[in-house]
């Protein structure tokens, strides 16, 4: 039988570090990635921007779904048939 707790272990968030990001968050109201450095600036205390995505997610400041890179990019903006000869389409 496979077990059912695979993986690594969630880390809990301290709630000290909840506080300060609430705290700047109401100050700044910047998203994760700024308040990230603004907290670092001002704290020197690293946390990273996942982590306080989460916590601003958890009480309802931040939207829900990040989207990849990816996802993004749905295709390429230009593509041209494969010539042997650039000359064909004035690019030569």
């Amino acid at each position: 039988m496979i077990s059912k707790n695979l993986g690594r272990p969630k880390k809990t968030i301290p709630e000290s570090y909840e506080n300060v990001i609430l705290k700047k968050y109401e100050r700044y109201r910047l998203n994760a990635l700024y308040l990230e450095k603004v907290i670092y600036a001002e704290d020197r205390v690293r946390i990273p921007h996942n982590t306080i995505h989460n916590v601003l997610k958890k009480y309802g400041f931040a939207g829900g779904k990040q989207v990849s890179r990816k996802e993004e990019k749905s295709g390429p903006m230009y593509e041209r048939k494969q010539s042997l000869t650039a000359r064909a389409y004035g690019l030569a």
